[in-house]
């Protein structure tokens, strides 16, 4: 689902969720990287899309994103029951967890229309198709 979003500026120095999610961010649209000023912490949904569930170490496809490394990333949200705690998606085994923001993780910053959640993406018609509204494709 990557190829929805318009570009990834990848990033791996550590930081705290804050740093990632607001400094390090607002740093890229303030210089107006690559020419845009819109860019974001992805969603976990996003960074997930990323990891390939057939292997570990690392969990993506380093032919695809030769300067992502094997270690954890910050999410934009932060984890529900406990809000001094962010998302984290570790790129080394695939997994999805939740880390208190003070600690330092990697970043990268995305730009685009965001993944919505697989809840409010799919509607099944009834009929025996499931329609997809973000990829505006139906599936039987």
């Amino acid at each position: 689902f990557i190829g929805h979003l318009d570009v990834m500026r990848y990033f791996q120095k550590a930081m705290s969720w804050e740093e990632f999610t607001k400094d390090y961010i607002n740093q890229l649209n303030e210089m107006k990287y690559g020419g845009f000023d819109d860019w974001r912490a992805p969603s976990k949904h996003e960074l997930r899309s990323l990891i390939n569930y057939r292997g570990i170490n690392p969990a993506f496809d380093q032919g695809v994103f030769q300067t992502l490394t094997p270690d954890d990333y910050w999410a934009g949200g932060t984890y529900g029951p406990r809000p001094d705690c962010g998302w984290v998606i570790n790129f080394n085994i695939g997994a999805t967890t939740a880390k208190n923001k003070t600690l330092k993780n990697c970043g990268v910053a995305v730009r685009g229309q965001c993944l919505p959640k697989a809840d409010d993406r799919f509607v099944d018609n009834g009929d025996g198709t499931i329609t997809d509204k973000y990829l505006k494709i139906m599936w039987r």
